[in-house]
């Protein structure tokens, strides 16, 4: 063989040695979408009613022009922050490699490859949720009128009256299903049995024997703080190791706790007439998960949400709320499944295809061999240092001709 094409197929060796190199191991060198490794595909969208309903309440004096340019504005801005928002969430779970990106005016592609069952739930739910968190007042009212409520046997539809003494709704899921509860349902839950300048919020509660209840609350519309100046969130345990979420804000945020507190305690600033404090409702994405009663001014900036939750429910809360809150509600429009069949059948079907053209193009460029030399030097035609000719036995009648020993090369 010449020295020259000897070079050739080193050099050819090695460039398909360190390509090889290159892209070894294949599950971590090489980056596989969802058409190859399957998993799950959300079209998340900001919600804009929604989100107008937030600013006509914040600008109440604006008129509808000034609205919906104060809503095209926060649009734009919701969305791109809301795409970091949803990556950081989705990065406390442990997705590795997601892709997230907007499209168009309102919406963001969320693709997360390779996740399991419960990944996809536990993302489905941290996308959703707005981890908006509220301070708010339990209405003086609050007590007044839930006895009336239970007086006249009322209940929202899904839940059925537990206990008119003890005030507490139980499920009743032959009205409505659990799935039929979704964030249209809530959102006219809160109006039910509609007051002035309250909504109407369930807590959820266990009673000894662990059934779980619903206590009911009239919870004023008017946010007194939200979690924007949260620092710190983690989960602790109580004395019988049940999950609490202990909060920790910032310096700013200490002064406007310590502020509210300090108001509504008993004799407070703004609870003067009154020897007992107000209840501080806290509520996160809608959601009643506590409402203690303000017994002291509270000056360390700290605070703890209590309430019926698993430790992994408490850890998933803890993760929105470091990732910080959503600044627009969001919506799910649409979920896909994908499944890695059809990227799998592509690769198959790659693969052959270049196996394929590997062979024809090694057959078509052979040396070109004289036909009757293909008798003893048939195996020449890829190396001729095996070819029979060379080596001395290969045998030609005397009518023909010897062929060149160029032929073999």
């Amino acid at each position: 063989m010449e020295k020259n094409t000897l070079y050739k197929w080193l050099f050819l060796l090695v460039m398909i040695i360190g390509s090889l190199m290159l892209v070894t191991p294949v599950d971590q060198k090489v980056r596989l979408g969802l058409d190859l490794k399957g998993g799950i595909s959300f079209i998340v969208e900001i919600d804009r009613d929604a989100l107008a309903k937030r600013l006509k309440d914040a600008n109440p004096d604006a008129d509808e022009a000034k609205l919906q340019e104060i809503l095209d504005e926060e649009i734009g801005q919701a969305k791109d922050n809301a795409v970091e928002v949803i990556r950081n969430r989705v990065d406390t779970i442990g997705i590795a490699e997601p892709s997230i990106y907007p499209k168009g005016e309102d919406r963001i592609i969320v693709q997360l490859p390779g996740v399991d069952e419960d990944k996809q739930v536990e993302a489905r739910d941290s996308i959703m949720s707005v981890a908006f968190l509220e301070f708010r007042l339990v209405h003086q009212s609050s007590e007044e009128w839930v006895e009336e409520l239970f007086a006249e046997g009322k209940a929202p539809r899904g839940f059925k009256v537990g206990s008119a003494e003890q005030q507490y709704y139980i499920r009743d899921r032959d009205a409505m299903a659990d799935e039929d509860m979704d964030r249209a349902y809530y959102d006219r839950l809160r109006e039910y049995s509609a007051k002035p300048r309250s909504e109407f919020l369930l807590m959820k509660d266990e009673l000894k024997d662990g059934s779980t209840i619903f206590r009911p609350y009239y919870v004023e519309t008017r946010t007194q703080m939200t979690g924007d100046a949260l620092k710190e969130a983690r989960v602790e345990y109580g004395n019988f190791n049940e999950p609490r979420i202990s909060l920790e804000f910032n310096s700013q945020g200490a002064r406007d706790f310590a502020q509210v507190t300090r108001d509504y305690a008993p004799r407070g600033e703004r609870n003067f007439d009154s020897e007992e404090g107000r209840q501080l409702a806290i509520v996160l994405d809608e959601t009643l998960y506590s409402a203690p009663v303000i017994r002291t001014p509270i000056l360390d900036g700290r605070a703890e949400i209590t309430g019926v939750f698993s430790p992994s429910e408490a850890t998933r809360l803890v993760n929105v709320l470091r990732a910080g809150s959503l600044p627009a509600p969001v919506k799910i429009i649409e979920e896909r499944q994908v499944s890695p069949s059809l990227g799998h059948d592509s690769i198959e079907s790659g693969v052959k295809a270049a196996v394929m053209g590997l062979t024809l193009v090694l057959v078509f460029t052979r040396p070109r061999v004289s036909v009757r030399m293909y008798p003893c030097c048939l195996s020449c035609s890829f190396s001729p240092s095996v070819c029979g000719y060379r080596q001395g036995s290969c045998r030609f009648s005397p009518e023909e001709p010897r062929p060149a020993r160029s032929g073999c090369r």
